[in-house]
Parts: C-alpha cells; structure tokens; sequence
C-alpha cells in the first residue's frame, strides 16, 4: 500500500507538471504574427500542392489541416499541433524510472517543462519540435527494449522533417563514440541476443503494423491528395543538406552570437551539469559520458550557422539530464545540515533580494540615459558585497559547509532565473518582440495592415476574395501571403503599369521608387526584428549586445511598406 500511495503521488507530480507545460507552450499562442519559416510551414498546410513545400514536415501538415479544418486557419491553430507534442517531452522522465531515480527524475520533468528554449521551440509552427519528440521516444523505447513501439517512432519520425533526421544522427553518432570510448575486452552478456522480431509469430502484432502502415501512407499523402508525400522522408533528409532544415540565410544567426545568446539562457543548466559530471558516482560514468558527447555534438551543429537557433534545444535536453542529478544532490545536502545553514542561507537570499533591487535601478537609471562605462561601480559594488558575504561566511567554517550555503544560493539564482526565462519564452507578460530565441523578424504592425485593406474593401462593397493583391516584396513574402490569407494574393516579381490591371492593391518593399498611374500611396511600418539579429559581431559586445543583455531586448527596427490603392 505503501509503495502504492507512493506511485500515485509521483504520477500526480507528472501530471501537475504536464500541465504546467502545455500552460506555457499554450498560453498566447494566437498574439505574435508568424514569423516567415513559420508562414511557409502554415500555407504549406493550406495548398499541399505549394512550391517549396518537400522538405515540410508531413506530420505538422497533417495534423494542422485537421485544425485549420475545425477551428480556422490562425495563429493558434497554425502552433498549436507542435506546442502539445512539445509538451509530452515532460514524460519521458517517468518513462525511464529504471535508469533515472526518482527525484531526478521529477526535477528533469520540471526543467525540460520551463526551459526557454524548449518552450519557445514548441511554440513555433514548425516541424522542429515533432522530431525531436519522436526522436527521443524512440531513444527511450529503445531502452526499454519495446522493439514495436521503436518501429512506430521511426516510422512517424520520418515524417516529422528534418530535425528527426539531425537527431537521429546526434544520437547515433553519441552512441557510437560513447561505445569506443567504454567499450570492453569481454563482452557483457546482458546485451546479447536482446532483439526478438516484434511481429515474429504475432498475428495482433502483424495486423497493429498494417493499421499503422495505412496511417502512415494516410499522413504522408494527405489521405492520398497527394502520392509525392510518400518520398517526404528522402525529402526531409536532403533538407539537411540544402538549406539546414528550411532556415533562410537573411535570418540565420552568426556562431559568436548563437554561443553568447546560448550561454545567457542556459548558463545555470551549463554550471550544474558540469558540476554533474564531475562528481559523478562510479556507476553513472558511462551514462554521465554519453550526455556529455550528445551535448558536444548538438553544440557543433547548433554553432552552425546554416541551421536554425531551435537546434539549441538539442544541447538543452542532455544538460537538464546531467543537472538535474547535481540539483538533487545539492537539495540532500542542505537537507542534512538544515540547522548550520538556515541563518546563512536567509541572509544570503536577503543580500540576493537586494543585489536585485540594485539591477532594478540600474535598469531606470540606463533607461534614462546613464553612460554605463562612466558609473561601472554600480555594477561593481553588488559584486563586491557577494564576495563579502561568502568570506565572512566562510571564516571559521569547514569548506564543505561554506560551499552547500554558495550552492544553495546558487540554485536559488537558478530557479528564479528558469522562472523568469520561461515567462518571457511564453510571453506571459507580453514582451514578443525582443526575444531573441524568437526565429527571424515578422510583420509588427498587421493590424493596421488588415484595417487599411478592409476599409478599402468595405468602402468599394467587394467580398475578401475579389480583393486582388500583388506582393512584390524581397523578404517575408511568406509572412504576408499567411497575414492575407483570405484575399487573393499573387507574388509577382516585378511590377509595372503594364501588369497591374488585375489587381486592386500593390504591396512593395520601402525602396522602392516606383510609380503607378491609377493609384494612390500609403507608407505603413510593418516589419520589426531585432536590429542587431543581422549584424556582424566583431569579438567585442556593441552597444545592441549589451542593451539586450541588460533589458532582455534588442533594438527594435521598424521597415515601410508602400502600399497602392486603386483609384
């Protein structure tokens, strides 16, 4: 009964943090326009037969259209498949209580549940997400030894787009060094002969995999719409190769920044899982190792530029794994010297309140105009007193104790760090623009946009689909196709007056010096992105770095449309 009440609880616990991640994946999803890679994904859902659409992910298409189907084609609805399969990551933990104690466990749950990066992966409408998903179920089916269910995930992965075929390279290649690099002059016999074919001399077996093969085909053909869909793995795969998984070049971001941006938000997950690994028992040597290779690997590809800023998430999972263990130890600790560190550990967190009252003001006072190089005591007083209260503290005191208050602290630091990133990622408080982890710059001001073009509809007495646009525009075509989804929106690549006959508004870039007779003239700013997103970072932090490392947010850059109505 004992251990029954006790699985129950933890099952409550798992279920508490599922639903906290579905919250933040969930949560004002419909608010940020879609981003360009975002937009493709979603037309892609709406014309199956759309050029550029190979590389997509199956899955994402399939499953998007069913939505778009019951509840309209938006925002939400274009998120909302990858924000759920986003959140089942949180159930992996419990999934693989032989290898993960317990409590790890639940800490692991709750980090990959709040992580930034993660959340705002799950957030995108994309296929990124899905395929690391499936990726990692299939890495925890495999542990468990459950060969159908590894066949099911490597089925449906292949349709979830290229981050499934990038993953499953990481994994294997972590695998295959992990085994070199531990491999044994006697073979272990636990591990022989381990594989039973899953549909040898099973009949359920065998008509399970027939079902699934005509779901498979279903999804991969858009219920036979469209046969080409049955080479989407082969086309998902050479995504990789020709444009790092659909990522465009204008919005990719340079190594130096990638690794910078990374480190700020993952900084506390990269400290506690090197504190892991480190001292690590016996026993944990090998899985400690393979965690450390994947985030190796994961780091090279994230470093590349070619691939989207989403491939973090790749780094993110095996670190949450290597510090949830060092988390839990340090939480032991404290627990065992909870007398000798109480009145320490108060008035440490009371020197954290303060030291945060002090970035408060400092924030103000930059706002305002402080020369920030002139007024450096500002930022070097708080850090003085830190170093302070760790002397005094640890005068007289055993090393061991003065470390658990300083780890204790830390972890304080860590935990509201998480919080915070995470409602940010979520935009719980509504700051969408100037988040970095954000893909690519996207239409700011859409509703103006929509109101010029419905007054002008309303004031001519035509329906939304005889309203006929023309998008010569070089970058973002995708997010304004999604934005004017319900006109008719034609991308021509040059306009003149010989070919605007059949249409009743022009949408070109801010540059252009061009004319048409007929027509009349509205400049509107519509396009924002993170002025610096693009810029090259020289080896030293300019002014955009350092803003945003202080206020969470970049420059924001505002473009001109120039619309042209008819007359």
């Amino acid at each position: 009964m004992k251990i029954f009440n006790k699985l129950t609880l933890t099952h409550l616990i798992y279920a508490g943090i599922l639903v906290v991640a579905l919250t933040m994946r969930l949560v004002n999803l419909n608010e940020v326009p879609l981003a360009n890679n975002e937009a493709q994904h979603a037309l892609c859902t709406l014309d199956g037969q759309r050029g550029g659409c190979e590389g997509i992910s199956r899955l994402y298409t399939f499953f998007t259209s069913i939505i778009f189907t019951l509840f309209g084609a938006n925002n939400f609805s274009s998120r909302v498949v990858p924000a759920i399969i986003g959140s089942l990551i949180v159930l992996i933990p419990p999934m693989l209580d032989s290898i993960i104690e317990r409590k790890s466990g639940i800490v692991l749950a709750i980090c990959l549940a709040l992580d930034p990066i993660l959340i705002q992966t799950s957030r995108a409408a994309d296929g990124t997400i899905i395929g690391i998903v499936f990726i990692l179920y299939l890495m925890t089916f495999l542990l468990k030894q459950d060969w159908l269910a590894v066949l099911v995930m490597f089925g449906f992965g292949s349709l979830s787009g290229a981050s499934f075929w990038l993953g499953l390279a990481i994994l294997g290649a972590t695998y295959a060094v992990t085994g070199l690099l531990t491999r044994k002059n006697k073979k272990d016999k636990t591990h022989q002969n381990i594989f039973v074919c899953p549909l040898k001399n099973q009949s359920k077996n065998k008509t399970f995999f027939v079902l699934l093969l005509i779901l498979w085909i279903g999804i991969s053909t858009r219920m036979l719409t469209d046969l080409a869909g049955l080479l989407s793995p082969l086309n998902s795969l050479a995504a990789i190769f020709t444009s790092g998984g659909s990522l465009a070049a204008e919005t990719s971001l340079p190594t130096d920044v990638r690794l910078i941006v990374f480190c700020f938000y993952s900084f506390y997950a990269i400290i506690f899982s090197f504190s892991a690994f480190f001292h690590a028992v016996q026993d944990q040597n090998r899985k400690n190792l393979f965690l450390l290779i994947w985030i190796l690997l994961g780091m090279v590809i994230f470093l590349i530029p070619q691939f989207s800023f989403y491939e973090a998430a790749w780094i993110c999972i095996p670190m949450w794994a290597l510090a949830a263990s060092s988390i839990v130890q340090i939480g032991k600790n404290a627990m065992q010297e909870k007398q000798a560190l109480r009145i320490p550990i108060l008035v440490g967190i009371a020197i954290l309140v303060f030291l945060s009252l002090q970035i408060v003001r400092l924030h103000y006072l930059l706002s305002v105009g402080l020369d920030l190089t002139k007024n450096l005591i500002l930022l070097v007083a708080p850090i003085l007193l830190c170093i302070l209260f760790i002397l005094l503290y640890g005068y007289g005191w055993s090393k061991t104790l003065a470390l658990r208050v300083v780890s204790v602290l830390f972890l304080f630091c860590g935990a509201f760090a998480l919080l915070r990133n995470a409602n940010r990622a979520a935009n719980l408080t509504g700051t969408i623009e100037y988040e970095l982890v954000r893909q690519g710059p996207f239409l700011h001001n859409s509703d103006i946009l929509i109101d010029e073009i419905e007054n002008y509809r309303i004031t001519n007495g035509a329906l939304p689909e005889d309203i006929h646009i023309a998008l010569s525009i070089a970058d973002q075509t995708e997010s304004m196709e999604w934005l004017l989804k319900n006109y008719s929106v034609d991308v021509v690549s040059e306009l003149s007056d010989k070919n605007t006959d059949d249409y009743e508004i022009l949408i070109l870039d801010p540059d252009s010096l061009q004319s048409f007779s007929d027509y009349y003239s509205q400049d509107l700013a519509l396009s924002s992105n993170l002025a610096w997103i693009q810029k090259d970072f020289s080896g030293f932090l300019p002014d955009e770095i350092l803003e945003w490392l202080i206020y969470r947010g970049g420059t924001l850059q505002l473009e001109d449309y120039t619309l042209w109505f008819k007359l």
